[in-house]
């Protein structure tokens, strides 16, 4: 008599399965049950993606703010954990095959926190996330914001999180207009946002 590997018990008749393995009846109908429901889950799963894949390609940037929206940061304390935890919320709703998802995209002297492109060479968002916006650092936003302008993205983010000085949101919002006024037949830039994440 041969050992079944799921109960490990001795019986007449076991089944050869694809992992090696060999099992009595029950554990065999077990293991095959398992296997049906987790292709079920995982072509749930691609069809879901493919659907999100396809809103991308008719309105993107409604998309995009839903699923920012729809983005809740656990345990994140500072500026590249926030970012990391967006990146990978948006990867788990994209199929990497249709839509291009990078952290950290290097343009000329400055670095896009989350980049996403219908492929690689695609600049649909430029995505820039601040914690804890200080005065000290604003110029350097708006330097990264000229720079995301002039490199022909369509769609600039600005997520702020934690605590931002009040006056600076007033002042970044100004600065959005005059990007909008100065550059608006001269680049591709189509919208220039701030959003607020708790």
């Amino acid at each position: 008599m041969a050992k079944c590997s799921g109960c490990k018990k001795s019986h007449l008749i076991t089944y050869p399965h694809t992992d090696g393995k060999k099992y009595c009846r029950k554990c065999y109908d077990k293991v095959l049950a398992k296997e049906k429901k987790e292709k079920k889950k995982q072509k749930d799963i691609k069809a879901a993606k493919k659907a999100v894949s396809s809103a991308y390609y008719y309105d993107k940037k409604k998309l995009l703010d839903h699923l920012i929206e729809s983005w809740k940061p656990r345990n994140c304390k500072t500026e590249a954990q926030y970012t990391r935890s967006l990146k990978k919320h948006l990867e788990n709703e994209f199929t990497p095959d249709d839509i291009y998802i990078s952290s950290e995209s290097g343009l000329q002297m400055s670095r896009v926190d989350i980049v996403i492109g219908r492929k690689k060479s695609y600049r649909d968002f430029a995505i820039e996330l601040k914690k804890d916006l200080k005065s000290s650092e604003f110029d350097r936003l708006k330097g990264q914001i000229h720079t995301y302008t002039t490199a022909d993205f369509n769609h600039i983010l600005i997520i702020l999180v934690g605590k931002t000085e009040a006056r600076l949101e007033t002042e970044l919002k100004k600065y959005f207009k005059d990007i909008k006024k100065c550059y608006r037949y001269s680049y591709d830039l189509k919208t220039i946002e701030m959003i607020k994440k708790k």
